[in-house]
């Protein structure tokens, strides 16, 4: 599906050299495949771990696929003053968005989250998104929340997969 390939009639010191050009969706498909105990690398703690995207690890939380309202939780060991909430939701970052001279198959990444809702650790509402789009949220907090704890209510994805969020930065005031 792609090649360099130097001009015959000259040497240029180029070498033939073969791409190697995955499917874009939707017709490119993922390998599938099932293991005998589940891999312990989508849990809360990737989400403060300072990356925001995959690398070596997938850096992400993931929700369980048989969980109907899943949240990612996190907490302190004391009240806290919150000024502001970043959250970068999976926007599937390992799939390149090519130009849109290419064109996309999809309006909206399917790994992307439709609706969110952010609480307190008591489940007092703090934030909430229906239909959103965006792959980063910064949410600046008129008057100053105290807290031990925040939950991130997500909803399904636009493509129907489980949830995932690969950051959440929790800022004091003034301090953004």
């Amino acid at each position: 599906r792609g090649a360099q390939n130097p001009p015959a009639d000259r040497d240029i010191g180029v070498e033939k050299l073969e791409f190697w050009c995955p499917l874009r969706r939707p017709d490119g498909r993922n390998l599938a495949f099932k293991l005998g105990s589940p891999i312990r690398c989508f849990d809360a703690a990737q989400v403060t771990n300072g990356v925001a995207r995959p690398t070596s690890a997938p850096n992400a939380w993931v929700a369980s696929p048989d969980d109907d309202s899943p949240a990612l939780r996190l907490q302190w060991e004391a009240k806290e003053l919150i000024g502001t909430v970043c959250i970068t939701f999976d926007s599937d970052y390992d799939h390149p968005a090519e130009s849109s001279l290419f064109g996309h198959p999809e309006y909206v990444p399917p790994f992307r989250c439709k609706s969110w809702q952010l609480t307190d650790e008591t489940g007092k509402l703090l934030a909430e998104r229906d239909d959103d789009r965006g792959s980063r949220v910064e949410l600046h907090f008129d008057a100053p929340v105290e807290a031990q704890g925040l939950v991130l209510h997500v909803g399904p994805t636009y493509g129907g997969c489980p949830p995932s969020v690969f950051e959440v930065s929790v800022f004091a005031p003034g301090k953004f």
